[in-house]
């Protein structure tokens, strides 16, 4: 068992692919088997950046009705959940969470909210002032995951502080069943903005 975990780690030290029947096994390993596998990435993982994590902290700044219908998430109006349902949090709420997760040791702040996008006049302008303050009054690193954006609206994030953005991609034809909404092409029109805006 050691052996196999020691050549996938050289492999993976190496810049080498797994082959489909190496990656089966890691993927469908149990018990003392799937833990050597952790072991082995715990050292690929050191060998590339030591000792050091870094941690994030979200804040769901605004919660439940979302007009997507992704399977996996509870804050779709699609399905029947107890998820909380409230609008935007004021500014000042955003920013104390900032405060708090950089007081507890956090490096990442991450600015999460519900629903397809969101409305431009007022919580996107919100939103970038909470993101503008909190880089002012932090060392924490502003994040966002606040659905499909311009390229205006990602240049206007940048601009604010926010350090990175996370946006849920459709994967695949076979997981179709799961993100049925938007395209790729859609979706990554903001992964083909961002670096340029970032530098």
């Amino acid at each position: 068992m050691l052996e196999i975990v020691t050549r996938l780690g050289e492999k993976a030290l190496h810049d080498q692919s797994l082959t489909t029947t190496e990656a089966l096994a890691v993927l469908t390993a149990k018990g003392s088997q799937l833990t050597a596998y952790m072991a082995g990435a715990q050292q690929i993982k050191e060998h590339y950046f030591g000792p050091h994590i870094d941690l994030c902290s979200i804040i769901n700044a605004k919660s439940g009705r979302c007009a997507e219908n992704c399977s996996f998430c509870a804050q779709s109006a699609h399905h029947q959940t107890n998820a909380p349902v409230y609008a935007l949090k004021s500014s000042a709420e955003i920013i104390a969470g900032a405060h708090k997760a950089a007081a507890e040791g956090n490096h990442c702040y991450g600015i999460v909210t519900s629903g397809t996008s969101v409305d431009q006049e007022v919580e996107f302008s919100q939103i970038l002032a909470a993101i503008e303050t909190i880089s002012r009054e932090t060392s924490i690193e502003p994040s966002a995951s606040l659905g499909l954006l311009t390229a205006d609206k990602a240049a206007k994030l940048a601009a604010a502080g926010c350090v990175t953005y996370l946006i849920i991609l459709k994967p695949p034809a076979h997981f179709s069943h799961t993100f049925v909404q938007h395209t790729v092409m859609k979706k990554t029109s903001l992964r083909s903005n961002w670096p340029k805006m970032r530098g």
